[in-house]
């Protein structure tokens, strides 16, 4: 894959890494970073919707689609479910629904992370459950380690509006 700023809407200034604080509450950083708030915040939409605690067939504050959308919509963000195809057709910003590595990995291991583009940077993954800032794969199209550590499948969700870091796109 080669980035190719020219072609996508940038944006010019990355979401900061909220780090998650437990197992499951990926949605919850995910939400955070993309709305410009605190964990706190972003977990205080999750406590009102009623997705922490214990329900069937989800850990801690385990979100599907419909629910993050939710606590999106709440946070007053704009969005769009849309069908993952590859890496050169994600938007400006994204949260994307992501399978985990390894022999041992059931389907059902997914976890949300934050995609978004920048004009220098090329594609940014912020993940907050990883130690460090992101991950990128630059925007000359160098080799990294973007397509091993994650692997998108089924939709993801586009922030179409709300988002301060949509407030600064990239001149096109």
């Amino acid at each position: 894959m080669v980035f190719d700023s020219k072609s996508a809407p940038c944006i010019t200034r990355l979401p900061l890494r909220v780090a998650q604080r437990g197992n499951g509450d990926c949605g919850i950083a995910a939400l955070a970073g993309v709305a410009g708030t605190g964990y706190e915040q972003a977990q205080a939409i999750f406590d009102r919707l009623g997705y922490g605690g214990p329900r069937p067939n989800r850990s801690g504050y385990g979100t599907n689609f419909k629910e993050l959308r939710a606590a999106l919509t709440i946070a007053g963000l704009g969005t769009r479910l849309c069908k993952w195809r590859d890496w050169d057709c994600l938007p400006a910003l994204a949260i994307l629904k992501v399978g985990g590595c390894g022999e041992h990995v059931s389907p059902r291991d997914w976890h949300w992370v934050i995609a978004a583009r920048h004009p220098q940077l090329g594609l940014a993954v912020i993940d907050g459950n990883w130690p460090g800032e992101c991950v990128q794969h630059p925007a000359d199209g160098r080799a990294s380690t973007l397509h091993m550590l994650y692997q998108p499948h089924g939709s993801y969700i586009e922030i179409t509006q709300g988002s301060p870091f949509l407030e600064a796109l990239a001149d096109q």
